[in-house]
């Protein structure tokens, strides 16, 4: 059941990296259409701007964020929405940290798919591939 999501996750995969490697501006997410989706979406609009301005003022914070996984692709495309003109340097570095990012992930699903050939048997455990790549792909987490 796992093969046929990653072959689709490699082709998915290779789709947003292209597109985030051409982005020079943050792309438009979607617009919440119901109450409660209205609700999140202002609380998430607080939270981005807090984490924007954290990672503006604080060191300590972008140093912390560069170390982690960082968000995923939705609310990386929201974060950077909110990002002006003088952000380029922030805009950069952050884009270049999704970058890294996304090339891992490939590369873990790339294993992940040669490991179901017989000559390519991994040694380590991959299962967890296909759950970490659609939670990073998507604002979904199980």
């Amino acid at each position: 059941k796992k093969l046929p999501l990653v072959l689709a996750l490699q082709t998915r995969l290779s789709e947003i990296q292209k597109q985030v490697k051409k982005m020079k501006k943050p792309g438009k997410g979607h617009t919440p259409s119901c109450a409660v989706c209205d609700r999140v979406g202002e609380q998430m609009e607080k939270c981005l701007e807090n984490c924007l301005w954290l990672l503006k003022k604080e060191p300590d914070f972008l140093n912390k964020y560069l170390q982690s996984q960082g968000v995923c692709l939705h609310h990386f495309y929201a974060l950077t929405e909110k990002m002006g003109k003088g952000d380029g340097d922030l805009y950069k570095v952050l884009h270049a940290h999704m970058e890294e990012k996304l090339q891992k992930l490939e590369g873990r699903v790339d294993a992940f798919a040669r490991s179901f050939d017989y000559r390519n048997r991994a040694e380590e455990n991959l299962g967890s591939v296909p759950r970490f790549a659609v939670e990073t792909l998507t604002e979904r987490k199980k």
